[in-house]
């Protein structure tokens, strides 16, 4: 035996579908929301607190997209030399709001 496997895309798209389809049971708040990602190096070595295998990055970008699907009066920025608006919309997958991220340059944290 081996630590890799080939991986079944019908299980992966069935785990997909089930993570998206999970929005439809977040209960909105109703209350305005400002995130405010931080978009330096760090976030991509470092992991979520409970999970070696999720970055702070990825983190930042799910509960973005969350935000975004799931409360309507939302603004999402993104902290780097300055902060700048981030395009997350309800729409976007997280691989789509992961890529958003992404683009923004990186630059000193300390605004």
């Amino acid at each position: 035996g081996g630590l890799s496997w080939p991986v079944n895309k019908r299980i992966s798209e069935a785990l997909d579908d089930a993570f998206y389809l999970s929005f439809n049971f977040v209960e909105p708040t109703g209350k305005r929301y400002l995130l405010a990602l931080d978009v330096s190096g760090s976030m991509q070595w470092s992991s979520c607190t409970g999970s070696s295998v999720i970055t702070a990055a990825d983190g930042a970008a799910a509960m973005a997209m969350t935000t975004a699907r799931c409360e309507k009066n939302h603004t999402i920025l993104a902290f780097s030399h300055k902060l700048v608006p981030l395009d997350v919309n309800p729409s976007m997958n997280l691989d789509s709001v992961t890529k958003a991220v992404d683009r923004v340059p990186m630059g000193g944290t300390d605004c």
